[in-house]
């Protein structure tokens, strides 16, 4: 019995500590996990990332908490809390987003809505990026990276 339950402990542990990977559609909804790693799209719904959330294709996050991001797709923030780093290669839209550390991107188009960035921004386009605030702070510089913003 002993052997048993050490084992069961053993499973339900190792199941914790590795990366959720993914191919074709990622779907996570109120759930914690300890990070995700999808190649396609990802939809998170009231999902709570302890570690780094990484997506090679469009993702939407909707009252999602995370630790570092990295997401080569359009991205599609409400309601969500970012405490690590942000990476983003593709168009971003935010909606009630808090940024712990400042954001990377590179887009041609960024919307901010009810935004707080806490660090730097910097965007990288290879045309004029479109940068819209709207009710948005940002605790550090804003630095457009070869072509001047819009």
């Amino acid at each position: 019995m002993k052997k048993t339950i050490a084992i069961g402990m053993l499973l339900l542990g190792a199941t914790e500590t590795y990366a959720y990977k993914g191919f074709d559609i990622c779907n996570f909804g109120v759930e914690t996990v300890p990070s995700i790693v999808c190649y396609g799209p990802a939809v998170l719904k009231g999902t709570t990332v302890a570690g780094d959330l990484k997506v090679t294709g469009p993702l939407t996050a909707e009252k999602v908490t995370v630790g570092a991001l990295s997401i080569t797709g359009a991205t599609d923030l409400i309601d969500t809390k970012v405490s690590g780093t942000v990476d983003i290669t593709g168009n971003l839209t935010a909606t009630n987003v808090e940024f712990s550390k400042g954001l990377t991107l590179t887009a041609d188009k960024i919307l901010l809505h009810k935004v707080k960035v806490r660090g730097p921004v910097n965007i990288t386009s290879s045309s004029s990026p479109n940068l819209t605030m709207e009710c948005t702070s940002i605790r550090g510089d804003v630095t457009f990276n070869g072509k001047a913003g819009i």
